[in-house]
């Protein structure tokens, strides 16, 4: 297993560092990235939705890495899960969980409707992803392998842009 630099396994570390790497793909297509944190720094969720909802950006991505918690079989729960609120915010959830999964060859976790903070703006279609599962000891090893970041970062931004260039 390839680590990052930084061999992080802390979630807060690996979701830094893929919105580090997507804000980076992003920006080779074009796009102008804001991210809601760029350094290890506690914002709360109604700070992060404040800042989401002052940018009028186009849309909003949480990123975040699953838990299953200490039942049992949690070893076995894997894939990623996308999250969606209001209406606007389907679409966006549904291209992006099928273009994520069927590029990468991912498990699917499904996308999903839930009143979560981090979906709940309005300015813009806001999604959750869930990116995989940090309590399952075998996605864990593709989630903290930097060449894997790397990859998901593209075919995010790949998706991302498909999805804006069919939906303006």
């Amino acid at each position: 297993m390839k680590s990052s630099p930084d061999s992080a396994t802390a979630e807060k570390d690996i979701n830094l560092t893929i919105a580090k790497l997507l804000r980076k793909q992003l920006k080779l297509q074009g796009a102008i990235v804001y991210l809601t944190r760029e350094d290890d720094v506690y914002l709360s969720l109604d700070g992060r939705v404040s800042r989401i909802n002052s940018i009028e950006s186009a849309i909003a991505i949480y990123i975040h890495y699953n838990h299953a918690g200490n039942s049992n079989g949690s070893e076995d729960v894997q894939g990623i899960g996308t999250y969606w609120y209001h209406p606007q915010a389907y679409g966006l959830g549904k291209f992006l969980q099928r273009y994520v999964v069927r590029n990468l060859g991912r498990p699917s976790d499904g996308v999903r409707w839930k009143n979560l903070a981090l979906a709940s703006p309005t300015i813009a279609p806001s999604i959750f992803l869930e990116l995989g599962f940090m309590s399952n000891p075998e996605e864990l090893q593709w989630i903290v392998d930097y060449q894997n970041q790397q990859d998901l970062a593209v075919v995010l931004a790949d998706g991302i842009v498909d999805w804006l260039s069919s939906n303006r």
